[in-house]
């Protein structure tokens, strides 16, 4: 399984895809840009009381604007990221104080009855490498299939 994993030890969120056999490059030239990149993932929150999990569908391609965020705030480049789901299932704001530390406003949704829950988690800048690395893993097993279309 692969997964990508926001917060401190006791505080985070984690998203967790499951494994997959790897597909030729071949066959990845054939794919439907946005029906084929669709993952099923498993969101596991850990919070102050709250200790829950649920399944969210969310789009390749996200991973790779959240990795290209977080290495610009590791660098401090930026100062801000982010990660939204196509689905509305789940959204990751994070800023920072330009000193290595880091607050992640995330919230996460339910897509079948509306319901959320609003947290922040706090983390520096020294666990930004395995975040990265994390995702790398993910975009590595998962990459973006066929071709983006363009007007």
């Amino acid at each position: 399984m692969k997964s990508f994993r926001i917060g401190r030890e006791l505080e985070y969120l984690a998203i967790t895809l499951p494994d997959r056999e790897p597909e030729s490059y071949e066959q990845l030239a054939n794919y439907d840009f946005f029906d084929s990149n669709w993952i099923e993932a498993r969101i596991e929150i850990a919070v102050g009381g709250f200790d829950a999990c649920y399944r969210a569908t969310l789009f390749r391609d996200d991973f790779l604007r959240l990795r290209d965020d977080l290495r610009k705030l590791y660098s401090f480049e930026s100062s801000e990221g982010s990660f939204s789901t196509m689905k509305n299932q789940l959204d990751i704001e994070i800023k920072s104080d330009r000193r290595g530390n880091f607050e992640a406003i995330c919230v996460a949704r339910d897509a079948s009855d509306g319901n959320s829950l609003e947290f922040k988690l706090e983390f520096d800048q020294t666990e930004i490498t395995p975040m990265l690395a994390g995702l790398d893993e993910i975009i590595k097993a998962y990459p973006v299939l066929g071709k983006r279309f363009k007007p």
